[in-house]
């Protein structure tokens, strides 16, 4: 069985659910944005409520583990795959100098207390947030390239729909034209394509919502087929690598 790391938001996660008993789960880095992997970890006292795997998530972020993970499985792992979805939530500039992504799962843990609305937020698709996110891209594909990845590393561009298979119209995130998202995604995108990193992207006919969807339709809980689809491109890349 070929060991599979994912990185990235629930497009990935649900694929590889597609495939689990194919392969092995190397690894799974949830809501975590590259510039919170690259951040250091926070020195903050921080006291999370709750437990299982949200809080898992938020303290896996605020640890900033994303790269030492990588390291550890990269023995074992013949696919790296890697989406951008959780970039459009942007990060909080915390007071000891890192960066944790400003999921909806840190506001609900407490974790870092008044800091979730008293910190500073880059927001995605700004200046400093692709100033910071670049410097972070390109010091994960230099461990990448350090653990001879590279070539084992697979991005999926996730264009967002504006309908589901019913043909109702979905609702935007955070009222954002959807047509103009794939435009703000586009530079992220090429930070990591010009970095060497292989890139696919789902076609445009199966950018769909899943009215169906176990969390709901959103521009980005797709329907059956682009699952389908990326499970054929999670093989190929698996063949191409040696893998089956």
């Amino acid at each position: 069985m070929a060991g599979i790391f994912v990185s990235g938001g629930c497009v990935t996660r649900d694929t590889y659910e597609q495939i689990k008993s194919e392969h092995v789960l190397t690894g799974y880095s949830a809501r975590q944005s590259l510039i919170s992997a690259n951040s250091r970890p926070t020195t903050l006292e921080v006291d999370p409520r709750g437990t299982g795997f949200e809080v898992r998530a938020v303290m896996d972020d605020l640890n900033s583990t994303l790269f030492g993970k990588i390291t550890e499985q990269a023995g074992s792992t013949d696919l790296f795959v890697i989406d951008l979805l959780v970039e459009r939530l942007g990060v909080l500039a915390l007071p000891d100098g890192s960066y944790v992504t400003r999921t909806p799962s840190l506001h609900k843990s407490g974790a870092i207390g008044d800091l979730f609305l008293g910190a500073p937020w880059i927001k995605f698709n700004t200046p400093e947030h692709r100033r910071l996110w670049t410097v972070a891209a390109n010091n994960l594909v230099d461990r990448l390239r350090e653990l001879g990845m590279v070539s084992r590393t697979l991005l999926v561009e996730t264009p967002w729909a504006s309908t589901s298979l019913t043909g109702t119209p979905v609702k935007p995130f955070l009222g954002w034209p959807t047509e103009e998202v794939d435009r703000w995604y586009e530079p992220y995108y090429e930070v990591l394509r010009g970095l060497g990193i292989r890139s696919i992207r789902i076609p445009e006919e199966l950018v769909l919502s899943d009215d169906e969807h176990k969390w709901g339709a959103s521009p980005f809980h797709y329907a059956p087929a682009a699952h389908e689809w990326l499970v054929g491109q999670f093989r190929s890349a698996l063949a191409a690598s040696g893998s089956r």
